[in-house]
């Protein structure tokens, strides 16, 4: 009744957030990658836990609400378990905007291939996140099966990898061309 075990409480909260963003925040996604426990010895109840997580939204005002329940929980959890709660923000990483012209000229390029397409947020860290503060970006990606990805058994059929391919080149060709539209290029398809 009166152990303190600060895994157990972290272990509560995790549970929690995942389905808090499920729940309240479907757009969002919430991540724990880090979990460190101290002492860290097999037979002595863990004294301390620090968590490395990350909250992800696609809308800036949600993000903020995502974060602030967030901590409502981590407290919540803290007072359940009778611990002490210590919270510090690492670090904002806004939502990475892709540029319409660029988005426009992958959806033209993938209609005149007769290629079908469909948008999708990605709350993964790419290139484009970075590049996108510097010059106007935008990204292509294909399926891949089983939607398995950023994991190593992701695979993806070459047909696929050569439609992307084709995109890209079209898409760049496009651009490169701007004086002309998408719809002006002649096309191909392989």
């Amino acid at each position: 009744e009166n152990r303190r075990d600060a895994l157990k409480g972290a272990s509560d909260f995790i549970l929690q957030a995942f389905d808090l963003v499920e729940s309240e925040f479907p757009e969002g996604t919430f991540n724990c990658g880090n979990v460190n426990v101290l002492p860290g010895a097999y037979n002595i109840i863990p004294r301390e836990t620090r968590l490395l997580i990350e909250c992800r939204h696609p809308d800036k005002t949600r993000l903020r609400d995502l974060e602030a329940a967030m901590i409502r929980l981590a407290q919540e959890c803290a007072s359940k378990h009778n611990l002490q709660l210590k919270t510090h923000h690492l670090v904002h990483m806004p939502a990475a905007e892709m540029d319409d012209s660029i988005i426009h000229t992958i959806q033209s390029v993938c209609d005149k291939l007769h290629y079908s397409h469909m948008p999708i947020i990605s709350y993964a860290g790419h290139d484009a996140q970075m590049m996108s503060t510097i010059a106007p970006s935008g990204m292509i990606f294909i399926p891949v099966v089983e939607g398995i990805s950023h994991n190593p058994k992701e695979y993806a059929e070459w047909e696929d990898i050569v439609k992307g391919a084709n995109v890209l080149l079209h898409t760049v060709l496009a651009i490169a061309l701007r004086e002309g539209t998408p719809e002006q290029i002649s096309y191909k398809r392989s």
